[in-house]
Order: structure tokens, then C-alpha cells, then sequence
């Protein structure tokens, strides 16, 4: 029960963070909890001593306090739609030239949203001031602190609308989404070599001669986190080893295997896992760190296109997989978690290194196998990769396959001879 509970919070978590609105909403109702208590706490007496110490600040005309409100909430719900109209051109046009999958880390970037809430949360603090000055009433009956307060508002909300204009015209640069991606996936591929350094590397389980019992999901979706603590405690009760036979963040259809295990489990037991097992359809970076390299490589793509045709993007879309590849070659392809005796009982599987090279190369030379330029540069990326200190002979011998099939493409969509001899010497 108590899993399952986890699990929906982890769920609602991602949900409210990858939301537009979410934030903002709860910006706005910090401000109207903040002009409830100031009118609640504001009396006669503490808005008189207010006006005899700085009574240059305080309005007592209410005539006057309800004019400048109203024109400040008519101001702020105009900056208020527009922003959200550059939000929607600026969702639309990642959308359109970069790619879909950009949408969620746009969505979710944090200043945006908290200039969005200060906007409806001004409008709500001015609101509530408005409706607590009646026409015509006595001046130190006024909320004047509190009024001057939402008047406050008003400029800096102006002051957010400049940081909002050149922040949004900055983000939808192509550079600074390349650099959020590569950003966002190294650290996770960090976050995972140190995991890997608190636990254990490990070769593939289903190599060894030893039975497995497999479990079947029960539905679709994306294994977006797994409770590790549970499953090996639950290991480590029953006195058997898990094996999942699906990367973090990667998609199981329904009555597919998506785990084994050493001994065969009864029906109860098998609930017991599943709960310990989390699906969703969300592709955060933060889970996994091929979502990045999914979202680099079909910017990459979307730069060769015909209607795009912008090789300088495609190319530092390039050098920043490169970079990624060679961290992601410092890593195995699994990793066992060990319970408190130091014993493996969980085998957690990392997207083969092979599987990640062939998935980005292969539609990348598809790409642009008729372009001389960017084939000499994804050659030149292989050559680094092979060179990499400490890179072992498997890995040398994966990106040396994709060298002979960028060539063998090359030569099949590029014609000039001049251009094929240029090609030729990166083949030495």
C-alpha cells in the first residue's frame, strides 16, 4: 500500500513538474494568502501610525486606491496574456523546427512559470484589496499598507516583463536548447557513474548458467523509476536475485518480460514486484539519459531536413553527442545494487553501448550521407571516439562497424570524386 502510495505521489510530482500551470498556480495562491492575512491583520490604528511616519506612501482616498488598482489589474492581465501568447509561439516554433520532445524541458523551465505566477498572483492580490475599499469610506478605515503594497506590485511586475522578454528570446535560441540537452543528459550520465561507483558494475546475468523465471508486465508504458530499496529487501528476504531485462525510462509493452528472477515466485509475490515497478509516458532526462540523446539526435535530423537545411546546427548537434558517447564509454552496461551483506540482488540494465552508438549513427548518416562536409565531420567524431584514453577493443571495434557504414553510404550518395578523396584520408 505503502509502495503504491509512492508511486502515485512520484507520478503526481512529475506530473505538476513538467506542467505549464502548476507553478503558477501556486504562486497565486501564496499572494492570496498574503493580501488575506495583511487585510485581516491591517486595523484603523496601525494604518494611522503608518501615515504619521511616512504619510507620503499611504493613500487615503479610496476613490483614488480604486482607480490605481483597477488600472494596475486591467496592466497586469494584458502583460499576463501576452506572456502566455510568447509562451505558445515559443512552444510552437520549438515544436516546428527543433522537435516535439523539446516541449516538456520548455514547459518546464522555472523562471517562465514563476513570472507567469507573479503576474496572476498580483492580479489576485489586487483583486482582494479592490473589493475590501468601499467608495466614500473613512481614510484610516483604508488598508492603506496594504494597498500600497499591491500598488508595489505593479512596477515590478513590469521589471519581470523585460526579464521575460529577453529570457524567452534567449531560450528559443538554438544554441542555448543544445546546451540545456547537453547539460541535462551529462548530468545524468554522471549521476549514473557514481552510482556505479557506490555499487557494483556487472556483466550480463543472463550470461551466467543459472535459471530464470520471467514476469510479464501487465501493461504498456515507460519503467520510469524502480523502488530498488524494496525490490532488494524483498531479495534479500526471499533469498534470490531480480534481473530487469529493460533500461530505465524505455518503453515495455504489454505481456512482454520485463524482469526475472532467480527463484519462481507465487501470484502474491508477483503483485508485490510489480507495485515496486513504475510506468508513465513522460521522457524526463533526469530518469534516463537516452531521452537526451533521443532529443539531440532528431534536432540534429530536423537541421538536415529539406525545409530546415542548416548544417552549422547539425554539427554542433554533433559535437555534443560526441562528447556524451565518450562519457557514456566510461560505463558498462549493467549494474548490480547489493543488500546490506554486500550480496548482488538486483541487476539493473543500462542501455548497451552498442544499442545507443547504432540508434544515433544510424539515422544521422542516413541523414547526411550526401553531404561532404558533415561526413567528414562524423568521421573525424568516430576517429575521436576510437582514440579515447582507456577505450577498450570492444568499444573500438562497435564504432569501427559504424566508420564502414558511413563509408559505405558515402560512397553510394556522393559523386564527386574530389570530395570522395577528401573522405578517403579519414579512413587511415
Amino acid at each position: 500500500m505503502l509502495t503504491k502510495l509512492k508511486n502515485q505521489l512520484l507520478q503526481s510530482y512529475h506530473n505538476i513538474r513538467n506542467s505549464i500551470g502548476a507553478y503558477p498556480a501556486l504562486i497565486a495562491l501564496v499572494f492570496s494568502l498574503a493580501a488575506g492575512i495583511l487585510l485581516t491583520v491591517e486595523t484603523p490604528e496601525l494604518t494611522e501610525e503608518i501615515k504619521q511616519k511616512a504619510g507620503l506612501l499611504i493613500i487615503d482616498n479610496a476613490d483614488t486606491a480604486r482607480s490605481l488598482l483597477s488600472t494596475l489589474i486591467g496592466g497586469v492581465i494584458s502583460l499576463t496574456v501576452f506572456s502566455f501568447s510568447m509562451v505558445m509561439i515559443l512552444l510552437n516554433q520549438a515544436s516546428s523546427n527543433y522537435s516535439p520532445r523539446l516541449l516538456p524541458g520548455l514547459i518546464s523551465y522555472k523562471p517562465h512559470q514563476f513570472v507567469l505566477g507573479f503576474y496572476i498572483g498580483t492580479i489576485l492580490f489586487n483583486i482582494l484589496c479592490l473589493i475590501n475599499i468601499l467608495p466614500g469610506e473613512n481614510p484610516y478605515q483604508i488598508p492603506g499598507f496594504t494597498v500600497l503594497i499591491a500598488i508595489l506590485l505593479g512596477p515590478v511586475c513590469l521589471a519581470l516583463f523585460v526579464f521575460f522578454i529577453h529570457s524567452i528570446s534567449q531560450s528559443i535560441q538554438i544554441n542555448n536548447i543544445l546546451q540545456r540537452l547537453y547539460r541535462d543528459t551529462l548530468g545524468s550520465l554522471e549521476r549514473l557513474e557514481n552510482k556505479m561507483k557506490e555499487n557494483h558494475p556487472s556483466e550480463d546475468p543472463m550470461g551466467e548458467d543459472r535459471q530464470w523465471f520471467p514476469l510479464y508486465s501487465q501493461r504498456y508504458g515507460h519503467l520510469m523509476n524502480i523502488s530498488e530499496s524494496d525490490l532488494v529487501h524483498l531479495a534479500k528476504t526471499q533469498e534470490m536475485e531480480f534481473a530487469l531485462t529493460h533500461p530505465r525510462g524505455m518503453a515495455v509493452l504489454k505481456g512482454e518480460v520485463v524482469l526475472y528472477s532467480s527463484k519462481e515466485l507465487d501470484e502474491t509475490t508477483r503483485e508485490t514486484v510489480f507495485r515496486f515497478l513504475h510506468f508513465g509516458n513522460q521522457e524526463i532526462i533526469e530518469e534516463n539519459f537516452l531521452f537526451g540523446f533521443k532529443q539531440l539526435t532528431e534536432i540534429l535530423l530536423r537541421a538536415m531536413s529539406p525545409g530546415i537545411n542548416d548544417p552549422g546546427t547539425a554539427m554542433d548537434a554533433l559535437d555534443y553527442l560526441t562528447e556524451l558517447i565518450g562519457k557514456r564509454m566510461d560505463m558498462g552496461n549493467y549494474l548490480s545494487v547489493m543488500d546490506d551483506d554486500e550480496n548482488p540482488r538486483l541487476y539493473l540494465k543500462i542501455v548497451p553501448f552498442e544499442d545507443l552508438v547504432y540508434y544515433c549513427f544510424s539515422a544521422i548518416r542516413t541523414y547526411i550521407a550526401h553531404d561532404p562536409v558533415l561526413v567528414q565531420k562524423m568521421f573525424s567524431a568516430l576517429s575521436h571516439l576510437q582514440q579515447k584514453e582507456g577505450a577498450g577493443s570492444w568499444y573500438t571495434t562497435v564504432l569501427q562497424r559504424e566508420r564502414d557504414a558511413l563509408w559505405d553510404d558515402a560512397q553510394k550518395n556522393i559523386e564527386n570524386a574530389h570530395d570522395l578523396e577528401r573522405i578517403r584520408t579519414y579512413l587511415k
